[in-house]
């Protein structure tokens, strides 16, 4: 998907994200990446920033990629991803639930 809105419909486990774009990291830089359940106004169940607590860190490059742990993230009612400014894309690695 290349901006915000709902990305699966449906209960499903995410396992991982492969995303691109830009985003230059501050303490005060938005997350590039907030996936909530179900809905804009969901729980937050995974928020992503490159590195939120320092000026050094960036990511930058053509395509990035995040995994996480063994049994994935469960999102009960599906997912809906906030994408911000410099994040270009994001394919949402997950299992369950439809594409929406």
């Amino acid at each position: 998907m290349s901006s915000t809105g709902d990305a699966v419909d449906g209960r499903t486990r995410v396992y991982g994200l492969i995303f691109t774009g830009t985003h230059a990291s501050t303490s005060a830089a938005p997350p590039l990446i907030t996936l909530r359940d179900g809905s804009a106004s969901g729980d937050i169940l995974i928020q992503f920033n490159d590195n939120p607590n320092s000026t050094d860190g960036t990511v930058y490059g053509s395509v990035n990629s995040l995994d996480f742990p063994g049994g994935g993230v469960l999102f009960p009612s599906g997912v809906h991803a906030t994408l911000y400014t410099n994040c270009k894309g994001v394919s949402i690695i997950h299992s369950g639930g439809a594409a929406s």
